[in-house]
């Protein structure tokens, strides 16, 4: 493989940085097999078998449920008012095409599954030709591995695009160096990918860190410049297809009003956006920073790591002009995994022995570890104080039956990491397999585990029988409350109406309208309270 052209250099041995450098080793079908395995371990679970839990995924499933006519009776209150984006089209697609064997929210979530897995694997091409195969298979462990993506990336939200277009972006930068019409091309149809499916400033985002590649006199070669100069052509007719479809399909917002709203800049704060992306983007974000601090001096020499610099500049004042959440934070995700898989082999051991503790000592003794303990004792009821006192903790949480099948895959699951874990080969490469692998256990041990107690919890599903039991098969209106939770219950079969009930829902927090029938919510505090107003009360 030394050969092997590199689109860091000439070759991949003199390739990302100066000076002596691995060679790129092969790796065997055994491991290969064994990281597709933990990809699709990750991939899967937390994305059936369990209802809506955050706000943004809440309107999301409410407004493809709308879409595709399975809440006819909507009102306009409990309506999120947000476009129909791409990637929600094709979400409500996914969940039409698998109704009813999954609910609507289930089968939405299966779109997920094509932009992760595509988005790791255009990550993996991207790397493979800096430092071979291996890189590529860390890049992706690198992004699979993130913690505060373990969450958002199985939710229906606007990461998932994103994260999707930006590993197309970057892969489609790596063809531009080798052939500048395919890699062109690819250029424009990821940016007009993020633009219908993620958000317009992303796509603002991913161009300007695109063009600022013009800027290093390795990429103002005729070809290259050709290559980006065709990027309008392949990315207007996505604009153009869009807007009108866009309009005809918007739920109540026209399409001028999302694409003006999506330039609102919000300015978060320096200190909130590093306080954010110090966790959220762990272990990738210090694995970049420190290949950036020690080849300081020979960057800017490089092509390619210049690009991924300032595509993760370009996404990190995205952030802090538009960002909203935590999701609007892993388009950077794609450029910094690329960037530090190519220089991993070149970091101090002792990066090694710090991911490692992490991935030994926090993830699997306290996380993995103490998730089996707190199950073992809530189970066993032994030692009994303990117990009692986790389950007074937790006691608005239902505890649905255990299901044995799921605690014998969970335990199988922890064997295996325990047992990959346990190998003493220590190396930055060692490290980070780790760091995946646990994470990949704690998400699926937590999914078999608890995630049905937690889901018993935060669903809304519990909320909507209740209210509907006490209205006594009469409908009801609502007051005061925000349009995720009316949506959420209206999904769940709640009578809420315009007009014309003899009950109201609202707030607990809000004067009294007359005789309480009902108080409570998702959780054991009573934060909504079902009134018959003294006018209705016989």
């Amino acid at each position: 493989m030394g050969g092997t052209v590199s689109i860091f250099g000439a070759t991949p041995a003199a390739g990302f940085f100066s000076g002596r450098q691995q060679e790129p080793l092969p790796i065997s079908s055994r491991k290969s097999m064994l990281y597709a395995i933990l990809c699709l371990l990750w991939i899967g679970f937390g994305l059936i078998g369990r209802d809506p839990w955050k706000p943004v995924e809440i309107d999301f499933v409410v407004i493809i449920a709308e879409f595709i006519g399975a809440l006819p009776n909507l009102p306009d209150e409990a309506s999120p008012r947000e476009i129909v984006s791409l990637y929600l089209l094709l979400a409500a697609t996914m969940g039409w095409a698998f109704f009813p064997l999954l609910e609507i929210h289930e089968g939405a979530r299966l779109i997920n599954v094509l932009m992760l897995a595509g988005g790791l694997v255009c990550i993996g091409f991207a790397t493979r030709t800096c430092h071979g195969g291996r890189a590529g298979w860390m890049a992706a462990l690198l992004a699979m591995g993130t913690a505060g993506f373990m969450i958002r990336a199985h939710l229906l939200n606007t990461a998932v695009p994103a994260f999707f277009g930006m590993a197309v972006l970057v892969w489609a930068m790596t063809r531009l160096r080798r052939h500048a019409l395919v890699g062109g091309m690819m250029v424009g149809l990821a940016l007009g990918f993020l633009f219908v499916a993620a958000s317009p400033t992303v796509a603002v985002a991913g161009a300007v860190g695109s063009g600022l590649t013009l800027c290093h006199h390795n990429w103002r070669r005729p070809s290259h410049v050709i290559g980006l100069a065709i990027v309008p052509v392949f990315f207007a007719p996505w604009v153009l297809l869009w807007v009108p479809t866009a309009s005809m399909l918007s739920v109540t917002t026209p399409f001028y009003e999302w694409l003006l709203a999506g330039f609102t800049p919000r300015f978060s704060s320096a200190v909130s956006l590093l306080r954010v992306a110090a966790w959220a983007l762990f272990p990738v974000l210090p694995a970049a920073l420190a290949v950036l601090w020690l080849r300081r001096h020979t960057l800017p020499k490089e092509p390619m790591p210049f690009f991924c610099l300032t595509l993760a500049v370009a996404g990190f004042v995205h952030f802090g002009l538009y960002g909203d959440g935590e999701e609007d934070l892993f388009l950077l995700l794609p450029p910094l995994a690329v960037f530090a898989a190519c220089g991993l082999s070149r970091l101090p051991d002792n990066y090694a022995v710090i991911l490692d503790r992490f991935a030994l000592g926090v993830v699997g003794l306290g996380a993995v570890g103490g998730m089996w303990i707190i199950w073992l004792i809530v189970q066993t009821g032994f030692p009994a104080a303990l117990a009692d006192s986790i389950r007074e903790k937790i006691a608005f949480f239902p505890f649905p039956a255990v299901a044995w099948w799921k605690v014998v895959v969970a335990a199988c699951i922890t064997l295996l990491w325990v047992g990959l874990a346990a190998n003493f080969d220590r190396s930055n490469e060692r490290a980070v397999l780790n760091w995946s692998a646990g994470i990949t256990a704690l998400w699926s041990v937590f999914n078999l585990l608890a995630v049905d107690i937690v889901d018993a919890g935060k669903s809304y599903r519990r909320m909507a029988v209740a209210v509907t039991s006490g209205t006594q098969s009469n409908c009801f209106t609502a007051q005061g409350i925000d349009a995720s939770t009316l949506g959420q219950l209206v999904y769940f079969g709640a009578p809420l109406r315009t007009t014309g009930c003899d009950y109201v829902l609202q707030p607990t927090a809000l004067p009294s309208i007359g005789t309480a029938v009902w108080r409570g919510g998702r959780y054991s505090e009573k934060n909504y309270t079902l009134y018959l107003p003294a006018t209705q009360t016989p």
